[in-house]
C-alpha cells in the first residue's frame, strides 16, 4: 500500500475517533435529581405525592403493556446504566437502593413474573407502607418516592424506544 492510502486511512480513522470523542465528551455525566424534581419541592407533601403517585401508575401502566415488557430482566444492566446518570448530590444513598429494590418488585409483580401478579393503580400509601422497607427515614421516603420514579420511566422509555 503506498503511503497517499496510509494517510488515507489513517486520517478516515482519526477523524472516525475523534467525532466519537467529541459526541462522549458532550454528555452530561450527572443529572441532579433533586433539581430536576424542584417543581414539586413547592407543592405541599400530599400534592407532590398525589403527582408522585399518578407518575409509578403510568409508568407500570406503560411497563405493563409494553410489547417488549419480556425483555425487561435481560436488559437490565442497560436501563441500569441509563440511572447511573442521576443523582442525588454525589451520593448513592439508601434511597436509591431502596427504590430499586420497590421498582425490581413492582415490575416483577406487573409483568407477573413467577405467577406474581398486582393490581393497578397503586395508592401511594400502599407503596409508601407495603413496598419500602422502615430502614428508610421518614426525611427520605419522598426522595425514595421520586427515584422509583425515574427508575420506572428509564424501564417504561427504554422497552417502548431503545428495544
Amino acid at each position: 500500500m503506498d503511503k497517499e492510502k496510509i494517510n488515507d486511512y489513517a486520517s478516515k480513522l482519526s477523524e472516525a475517533l475523534e467525532d466519537k470523542i467529541k459526541v462522549i465528551t458532550s454528555i452530561k455525566y450527572h443529572y441532579d435529581l433533586e433539581e430536576l424534581a424542584s417543581s414539586i419541592n413547592k407543592l405541599s407533601e400530599n400534592d407532590a405525592e398525589v403527582i408522585l403517585e399518578q407518575l409509578i401508575n403510568e409508568r407500570l401502566e406503560e411497563i405493563k403493556n409494553s410489547p417488549n415488557k419480556d425483555k425487561y430482566r435481560e436488559n437490565i444492566k442497560s436501563i441500569d446504566e441509563i440511572t447511573d446518570f442521576f443523582i442525588y448530590n454525589n451520593d448513592k444513598s439508601s434511597s436509591v437502593e431502596e427504590g430499586s429494590f420497590v421498582v425490581s418488585d413492582l415490575i416483577n409483580k406487573v409483568i407477573g413474573i413467577n405467577g406474581r401478579n398486582i393490581k393497578l393503580p397503586l395508592k401511594i400509601e400502599f407503596i409508601k407502607d407495603y413496598c419500602i422497607r422502615n430502614i428508610i427515614d421518614k426525611k427520605d421516603i419522598k426522595k425514595t418516592l421520586l427515584w422509583i420514579v425515574l427508575e420506572l420511566t428509564v424501564v417504561s422509555y427504554y422497552l417502548n424506544n431503545v428495544v
